[in-house]
């Protein structure tokens, strides 16, 4: 019996290294692949972001057609949050371009901005997971600086 025990012990000395070896791989892997999501999302937002300025300031088609990109972009790599607070800044600001072009003014510029923060803050929450930033105070970071509080109901 203990001869043959002998015989085992580099056979399993072999498998578990093997094991710890494929295990430490993978979770290196797993790793990798986050961060360099995390660095790919980090890009988009920047760039999102740059190209609407750009937008705001001269809204030329070249600069539309960046901006439309960088939207494209962002939606294959944000996370979800990321993407529906996006997606509601977009809509909000669609139509208040629409209200500007047929009543001449817009009803109510307040929620455009709201929007803008809470895009903004969930691309940093995104890029940044322990944060302990809430909205409000993320507000003073941003080029525009303003958020209703009453409109809306911060979650987090």
């Amino acid at each position: 019996m203990i001869i043959e025990l002998k015989t085992w012990v580099p056979v399993i000395v072999s498998f578990i290294a093997i094991l710890s070896a494929f295990i430490t791989y993978s979770w290196q892997k797993h790793v990798d692949r986050k961060t360099d999501l995390l660095k790919q999302r980090q890009q988009v937002y920047i760039k999102l972001l740059v190209s609407l300025t750009r937008q705001i300031v001269d809204s030329s088609p070249p600069n539309l057609a960046k901006l439309n990109e960088a939207r494209a972009e962002l939606f294959l790599v944000a996370s979800d949050q990321v993407a529906i607070s996006t997606g509601r800044f977009f809509k909000a600001q669609n139509r208040a371009s629409s209200e500007e072009k047929s009543q001449g003014s817009v009803n109510n510029p307040d929620k455009i901005l709201n929007q803008y923060t809470e895009m903004v803050f969930a691309m940093r929450k995104d890029c940044f997971e322990k944060s302990k930033l809430d909205i409000l105070q993320a507000v003073d970071g941003l080029p525009i600086h303003y958020y209703k509080v009453q409109e809306r109901t911060i979650v987090q």
